[in-house]
C-alpha cells in the first residue's frame, strides 16, 4: 500500500500508534488534525451514521485505538475552552471484549 496521510507507513495496522480519529462533520476536524498523522474519518451526525462508518473503517483496517471527537460538548456553558471530556463505554456496540 502506498503511504498516504490515511495510512502512514510508520504506524502498522493494529499497533497502539495506529489511531483512527472520528468526527461527525469536517468542521470539527480542523486543519491541525491531519498534521497529527493519524487516520481521520468523517462519519456524519448521529449514532447510526457513526456506528456504520466506524464499522466499515475498522473492517478495512483495524486500528489500535478509535477516538471519537467533536465540539457538541462545547455548547454546554459549564465547559471551558480546552476542557477534555472522555468516557469509556463497555456497552458500546463496537467495544472490545
Amino acid at each position: 500500500m502506498k503511504p498516504t496521510p490515511e495510512h502512514p507507513p510508520h504506524k502498522p495496522p493494529g499497533s497502539p500508534t495506529d489511531i483512527l480519529i472520528c468526527y461527525a462533520v469536517r468542521e470539527e476536524a480542523g486543519p491541525r488534525t491531519r498534521a497529527l498523522g493519524h487516520r481521520i474519518l468523517i462519519c456524519g451526525m448521529g449514532a447510526r451514521n457513526a456506528e456504520r462508518s466506524i464499522r466499515e473503517a475498522i473492517s478495512a483496517r483495524r486500528p489500535g485505538m478509535v477516538i471519537t471527537c467533536g465540539f457538541a460538548g462545547g455548547l454546554n456553558p459549564a465547559y471551558k475552552l480546552g476542557d477534555v471530556l472522555f468516557d469509556v463505554d463497555p456497552e458500546f456496540p463496537l467495544a472490545m471484549p
